[in-house]
């Protein structure tokens, strides 16, 4: 007789080793099909697998094509603002049509017309969909891509339910964590650096780390002949953010047959309601307007004369004024009900797909996004108040004001010395190396400013005199010319904030502090929140709340570093140097804070959120220098920059017994021009003197000794 033990192994085997090869199966399947996709989709192209014939089918399963190509690339970099014009469709789509494959994709959406295009820039980590609403096979979206691109796309993102808000650009973001976690989607690496052409379906979901884009939108002839017959209306807006990106909005002309159409094309959808009578009309034309969301590809207007004006009526605008464009159904075909924010949106979209996991926390943990309950939110508004501009922080328990440089004797002498040295940059004094003097002057343009003597300078006794490292100046000059013609491109194209600061600010804080090796660094800090603690009170006893800033200049030695983790050890609050816990902000002293804005972005609201930010920070000195809460000074005054567009604005933000003034001084240059790129160079080079002369030894002084 066989033990139990035997007899229980005897009878599971079977089922155990049919397990195993059922795991085994698919693992291989999985594998296969990691395989298939390395295959057909390569870093610059879809696989030469993929031909001209079945380029079309390929497109409708995968929802992508896209190609490598220096010509596209070269001709995006020479339109520039053009590319949204008439001409600039038709020499892209020339070069569209050299591409058989690709040629082949877009001819059956060709008939219906261009219905408008826009401009894209890059917004890293974020994946973004032209739409996640279902049924919008009848448009294609063509991207003519910029040298220097790099994407991740969602691959079949198109396919299927989707997760989304409306964004701040005009798209739908689209929650990594639901891509990844919930649909279990693969992200496949694009890099285009000689620019090139991209076609996606309008759900597919990608992310664009890299690059600069002009998107076609086509639909098919199906669609275009009803607006040719006649049957549907429309009314374009312009956005007075970017005049060059239309705001659409569909407009009822004959409802009978728009019902017939859209039953006739989507059968599965309920009756749609009657239509509104004449009182309702009314009521809804006098009820106020509600803020909308991106909501579908809905078919655009019959013109494709697309001419641009330099500046639109206010007035004349849509309800909302996203960076791309928005569509909205008829409210009588399609009611909605009042949207909330696009923060709680984002929330509540990204908490929907624990409906599909059965578990939010697991979501917590992506990089990307976070989700956050509605009872913790309803508290926090609760005890926050909102500062959109300088006039809110006036309210602070600690009142926040602005004035304006009239007498020296308003700034600490800690900072007097910078204040003269940027004065210097800002007069053309001292800015460039004399090592380069020929190139920038032969490259003069007749709008910069004339240059003496008096504004070069020895590289070597520079060098000398400040301690640092050389560089070489010829380098120097392409890339600031670089930096030039992408400034005045950013503010042709009307770019977004995450574009500027990609493209300009970016790289122009990578050459100013070059010379200084590893003792200073600059981080990209939007996503970086301050400690509850140090947030200033306001009168009624919430937190004031603003928005964050973009950069920060840190003190970044490692010897410094260690240092201040030695100091943090003995805090009673040891989780970070700074008033916020984002590494890598934990260990590195902030000393410089920049907050950055488009054109004709809020200069006021960045006044706010710079004042807000560095009013915490001088509170985290305070309590880690231990000076008392009856003698709220600390000094030295705390330089800030504000930059609006591409024109660079120096603030100083003085702690005082009882208010904090922030001190506008002088605008230092604007890097639209070569001459204007040298300036803030110098400039920022003075104020990475300082942070290492001035403000590192008091910070040594006053916050890291026993």
């Amino acid at each position: 007789m066989m033990p139990r033990a035997a007899l229980w192994l005897h009878a599971y085997t079977p089922m155990v080793l049919s397990l195993r090869f059922l795991a085994l199966i698919v693992l291989l399947a999985l594998t296969a099909m990691a395989s298939e996709n390395n295959i057909l989709f390569e870093p610059t192209c879809i696989s030469p697998d993929v031909t001209k014939d079945n380029a079309l089918s390929f497109y409708r399963e995968h929802g992508i094509y896209y190609q490598e190509s220096s010509a596209i690339g070269n001709l995006a970099e020479s339109l520039g603002s053009k590319a949204l014009g008439r001409d600039g469709v038709t020499e892209f789509m020339e070069l569209v049509a050299k591409d058989a494959r690709a040629q082949n994709i877009v001819k059956p959406f060709l008939g219906g017309g261009l219905r408008f295009c826009f401009s894209l820039g890059a917004d890293p980590g974020k994946f973004y969909a032209s739409t996640m609403e279902p049924n919008q096979d009848h448009m294609v979206v063509v991207y003519m891509w910029h040298a220097g691109t790099h994407l991740e796309f969602s691959h079949k993102s198109q396919i299927g339910v989707s997760k989304g808000v409306g964004s701040s650009n005009g798209l739908v973001h689209i929650p990594y964590s639901f891509l990844r976690n919930v649909k279990k989607l693969e992200d496949l690496p694009v890099k285009m650096e000689a620019g090139g052409l991209l076609i996606v379906h309008p759900r597919l979901a990608f992310a664009v780390y890299k690059g600069l884009a002009i998107g076609y939108v086509f639909q098919s002839p199906q669609v275009r002949s009803l607006i040719d017959c006649g049957h549907l209306g429309w009314l374009t807006c312009f956005s007075r953010n970017n005049p060059a990106i239309t705001h659409i909005f569909y407009v009822s002309m004959d409802r009978s047959h728009i019902v017939a159409w859209i039953l006739d094309a989507y059968p599965f959808l309920p009756p749609l309601p009657d239509p509104p009578s004449a009182t309702t009309q009314t009521n809804r034309l006098t009820r106020r307007k509600q803020p909308h969301t991106p909501t579908t590809m809905s078919p655009p207007p019959l013109s494709v004369e697309l001419s641009f004006p330099a500046d639109r009526d206010p007035d004349a605008q849509g309800p909302s004024p996203p960076k791309r464009r928005c569509f909205e159904l008829d409210r009588s075909i399609s009611p909605r009900q009042p949207n909330p924010s696009n923060e709680e949106r984002l929330e509540q979209a990204t908490a929907d797909t624990s409906l599909f996991t059965g578990d939010a926390s697991s979501l917590t943990g992506s990089a990307r996004i976070g989700v956050v309950s509605t009872s913790k939110r309803s508290k926090s508004s609760r005890t926050r108040s909102p500062a959109k501009d300088m006039t809110d922080l006036q309210l602070a328990e600690k009142p926040i004001t602005k004035v304006l440089l009239t007498a020296l004797d308003q700034l600490t002498p800690d900072v007097i010395g910078l204040f003269r040295d940027s004065k210097a940059a800002s007069g053309l004094r001292g800015i460039a190396p004399r090592a380069a003097r020929e190139g920038i002057m032969a490259g003069l343009s007749p709008l910069d400013s004339e240059l003496t003597e008096s504004a070069f300078y020895d590289i070597g006794s520079w060098v000398s005199e400040h301690e640092v490292g050389g560089w070489d100046a010829m380098d120097e000059l392409r890339a600031l010319r670089k930096i030039a013609d992408r400034s005045q491109e950013a503010g042709l194209l009307n770019l977004t904030e995450p574009a500027w600061n990609a493209r300009v600010h970016e790289p122009l804080l990578d050459i100013a502090l070059e010379p200084f090796g590893n003792r200073l660094s600059h981080w990209d800090v939007t996503r970086a929140s301050v400690n509850r603690q140090y947030l200033g009170k306001h009168q009624s006893g919430g937190d004031l709340q603003a928005k964050m800033v973009d950069f920060c200049i840190t003190l970044s030695e490692p010897t410094l570093q260690h240092d201040v983790w030695k100091r943090l050890a003995r805090a009673n609050d040891n989780h970070s140097i700074n008033h916020t816990s984002t590494n890598p902000l934990r260990s590195q002293p902030i000393a410089v804070s920049i907050e950055t804005k488009i054109p004709d972005g809020s200069i006021e609201e960045a006044k706010a959120q710079l004042s807000v930010w560095v009013t915490s920070h001088l509170k985290r000195l305070r309590t880690l220098s231990g000076t008392s809460q009856s003698h709220i000074k600390v000094n030295p005054s705390l330089p800030v920059i504000q930059v609006n567009g591409s024109m660079w604005t120096l603030f100083f933000l003085k702690d005082g017994d009882e208010m904090v003034e922030l001190i506008e001084t002088i605008s230092i240059g604007d890097t639209k021009s070569i001459v204007g790129c040298y300036q803030v160079v110098a400039f920022l080079r003075h104020l990475g003197h300082w942070a290492l002369k001035v403000y590192q030894p008091w910070l040594y002084e006053n916050v890291l000794k026993t």
